[in-house]
């Protein structure tokens, strides 16, 4: 049984809300007064939301390219270039511009003060998110693309011995009670005396640790939707109770309600987006899946890498407060993104990704007539 592409459609929905939820925080909407801002901080959470349908969408990628799961080690590493392919045109196009316009973190680099050859080639191979000032230094939101890559590489492993709901769960539970104490080791081996800063924002925040929890909770849903799938579960009523417990529960935790079972605040963030994912896997609401998210899901991608740089350059000129001015920004740059990423698509990442499929496919066709 594979995951229905044409029924999970809310899921590319979902990745437009995400991306509007990340759009917020990076315009500025933090600086607003009372609950708007908080609301504004918390559009970062946005990146949980991104997350757990990562953990859907690789076990599905998966599920598809391992058919009878059929696992061998050719295989994973084909997997792996495949998603390889999928990230490098557009982040590295976005690393060159960073490069050439000076647009990269001061703030992420600390001490060494400048991009290193070191730091270019962690990024070059995707692995800028295991070290804290390289994760965030060149595009300013890259540590997402750096913790995702490194989830790609430990998700063929975890697909092999997780074949379940049941097993999934189990595995989730393991993280659980693991992560605390790899946080305390890894915490323990950073030092303290320079770019403090630096470490404990990786600690607490970006460093793959701090998300492996929330990206199984999408390992979890890829088979309880399946299941749902299964069955053609299909009740309004429990999807719509589902829908407004989430967001409820979204708003409490904007709100600076409690975490519990010891769970971090991204944790708390990605369970509840778990259940907003649950509810419309059940049943697909208009509210969530819709044209507009549909299509900001579609180009979130792209929208995601090249915010930084419009984002720099507006702040040179064009200073704004309050909400009028806020609002102004948010939309003036929203569209500004949507179309630039529109335009890589159509323009740059379609005809790469074609010419890269070509040569995949005559390589394939030659080792077979061999």
């Amino acid at each position: 049984m594979k995951l229905d592409e044409k029924r999970s459609e809310y899921l590319t929905a979902l990745k437009g809300l995400a991306t509007i939820m990340v759009l917020i925080v990076h315009t500025g909407a933090g600086s607003l007064p009372d609950i708007f801002g908080e609301i504004g901080n918390d559009g970062a959470r946005g990146v949980q939301l991104f997350f757990v349908i990562s953990g859907i969408l690789a076990f599905r990628s998966l599920d598809t390219f391992f058919r009878d799961r059929k696992i061998t080690i050719k295989g994973i590493l084909h997997w792996y270039l495949k998603k390889y392919y999928r990230l490098a045109p557009l982040y590295y196009l976005a690393i060159i511009v960073s490069m050439l316009t000076a647009s990269w973190s001061p703030w992420w680099l600390g001490s060494e003060g400048h991009v290193t050859l070191k730091n270019m080639i962690a990024h070059i191979f995707l692995l800028h998110g295991l070290v804290p000032h390289y994760t965030d230094s060149v595009l300013y939101i890259e540590w997402y693309i750096g913790v995702l890559w490194i989830f790609y590489l430990l998700s063929p492993w975890i697909f092999w011995i997780i074949n379940s709901f049941e097993k999934s769960v189990i595995f989730t539970i393991m993280v659980y009670l693991i992560n605390p104490f790899l946080k305390a080791w890894l915490a323990t081996i950073f030092p303290v005396d320079h770019d403090s800063y630096i470490y404990n924002e990786f600690l607490s925040n970006f460093g793959p640790l701090n998300q492996i929890l929330v990206f199984c909770f999408g390992i979890i849903l890829y088979y309880a939707i399946l299941r749902i799938q299964d069955k053609q579960y299909n009740n309004k009523s429990i999807s719509s109770m589902l829908l407004i417990l989430s967001l409820i529960w979204l708003f409490c935790l904007i709100d600076g309600g409690d975490c519990i079972f010891r769970l971090t605040r991204n944790e708390m963030f990605g369970l509840c987006f778990a259940i907003l994912i649950l509810s419309q896997a059940i049943h697909s609401s208009k509210i969530v899946c819709n044209s507009f998210f549909m299509l900001l899901g579609k180009y979130s991608y792209g929208i995601y890498l090249f915010q930084f740089f419009l984002l720099k350059h507006y702040d040179k000129y064009i200073r704004d407060n309050g909400y009028l001015e806020w609002f102004s920004r948010f939309v003036i740059c929203l569209i500004a993104f949507t179309g630039i990423a529109v335009i890589l698509d159509k323009l740059y990442e379609k005809p790469i990704n074609k010419i890269i499929n070509n040569l995949i496919r005559n390589k394939k066709e030659y080792e077979r007539k061999k």
